[in-house]
C-alpha cells in the first residue's frame, strides 16, 4: 500500500486523470501484473512478438506509434527503438518508472494523449454541473500520419494509411474450480471483426486473483492491417 501511495504522489499527471482515477487504474494494474507474472507472461511474450513481426514486415521505419503503453509490459521497446528513427509512446498517464525507461533510449518519446477526447470534457461537464455526455471525438497526434507503423488497440485506426498492428480481446470466459465454463461473452459489444492473422488466451485473472471461486481468461486477437 504505501508504495502505491508513493507511486500516486510522484506521478505527475492532470488533474482529470487522477480525480478520474485513471492514475488509480494503471496503479492497480502493475499491481495485478506483479501477483499473476507466470500467468500473464504467455500473453506478453505473443503480444511482442506479434509486434515485432509486424514491425519486420515495414519498408517504412520512420515512426512507430504505440497506442496504450501503458506500463510497457507487452511493448517491445529496446526492440523497436533499434529498428525504427523514434518511437513514440502515447497513453493518458506514465507512470514514474516508464518515464525512466523510456530516457533510456534517445529515440524514444512518451505523449499524454487520450484517443477519444472524452475524459477531459467530461471531467470539465460535472464540475460544471452539465449531466450530458460529451460525443466522442477519436483524434490521432500528427506523427500518427507520419508513422511507418501504429500499434493499437483502437479499431478505428484502420483507416490510416500507414500499417497497423491491432492487438485486442474480443471474449471472455469465466470458469469454476474444475474448469468448467460457467460464464462468457464478447468483450467488443459484437462488433465484428474479420479473423485474426493470431490468437491466443490471455490468463487475465486465475483463480483466487478476482475470485477463489472463478478464473477469468480473455480471447485476444492480432492483426496486420494495412
Amino acid at each position: 500500500m504505501l508504495y502505491e501511495f508513493y507511486t500516486s504522489l510522484t506521478t505527475s499527471c492532470p488533474a482529470y486523470v487522477r480525480h478520474m482515477d485513471y492514475l488509480y487504474e494503471v496503479i492497480a494494474m502493475r499491481g495485478r501484473a506483479l501477483r499473476n507474472r507466470e500467468a500473464w507472461q504467455p500473453h506478453l511474450d505473443n503480444t511482442r512478438a506479434f509486434v515485432l513481426a509486424a514491425a519486420e514486415k515495414c519498408e517504412k521505419r520512420t515512426i512507430v506509434v504505440i497506442f496504450g503503453a501503458g506500463l510497457l509490459l507487452d511493448v517491445p521497446l529496446s526492440e523497436l527503438s533499434t529498428m525504427f528513427q523514434e518511437v513514440h509512446l502515447l497513453d493518458i498517464v506514465f507512470l514514474p518508472e516508464v518515464r525512466r525507461q523510456a530516457r533510456q533510449y534517445g529515440n524514444v518519446r512518451l505523449i499524454q494523449h487520450d484517443t477519444t477526447n472524452m475524459a477531459e470534457a467530461l471531467y470539465t461537464n460535472v464540475h460544471q454541473g452539465i449531466r450530458d455526455l460529451p460525443e466522442p471525438s477519436p483524434s490521432l497526434p500528427e506523427s500518427s500520419t507520419q508513422a511507418g507503423l501504429v500499434v493499437s488497440h483502437y479499431t478505428f485506426l484502420q483507416s490510416l494509411a500507414s500499417p497497423v498492428c491491432l492487438v485486442a480481446d474480443y471474449e471472455y470466459v469465466k470458469r469454476d474450480k474444475e474448469g468448467i465454463i460457467v460464464n462468457r461473452g464478447s468483450t467488443i459489444a459484437g462488433l465484428a471483426l474479420p479473423e485474426p492473422d493470431a490468437s491466443w488466451t490471455w490468463h487475465i485473472a486465475p483463480l483466487g486473483e478476482s475470485s477463489p471461486y472463478v478464473s477469468k481468461e480473455l480471447n485476444v486477437g492480432a492483426w496486420h492491417l494495412r
